[in-house]
């Protein structure tokens, strides 16, 4: 598949160069996004693209107030605010931090090209 969107992407930035247009490409690698951004500036971006209200209140409260431990050998840490990343094993933890970018992709005037690469 990755084959296909390769040839495809490639064959995309020849026409535009052709015609003189041109071409920006950006690489984002979003695991690290996942697990290292704050909370605090998730909502400040949702808050920025028109979320307010109830919705980003909810969001708040989903994200907020968690707290984490480690045990190993017996023994056990204290427990520790958690101010970045999503709940592992979430469906709505990475819509929450592509969303941003998907709305800043629908406001442009240009054509995209998205594709996820798993390995």
């Amino acid at each position: 598949m990755f084959n296909k969107f390769l040839l495809v992407f490639i064959e995309e930035v020849t026409n535009y160069l052709d015609l003189g247009y041109p071409v920006d490409v950006i690489y984002l690698d979003f695991q690290k996004h996942l697990t290292k951004s704050s909370h605090h500036r998730l909502l400040l971006k949702l808050e920025a693209h028109g979320i307010g209200g109830s919705v980003l209140r909810w969001i708040e409260s989903w994200l907020c107030g968690r707290k984490q431990r480690v045990m190993l050998g017996g023994q056990v840490s204290d427990w520790s605010e958690v101010l970045s990343g999503v709940p592992q094993g979430s469906l709505l933890g990475p819509i929450l931090f592509v969303l941003p970018y998907i709305l800043v992709i629908l406001m442009s005037n240009s054509e995209v090209l998205i594709w996820q690469v798993t390995t």
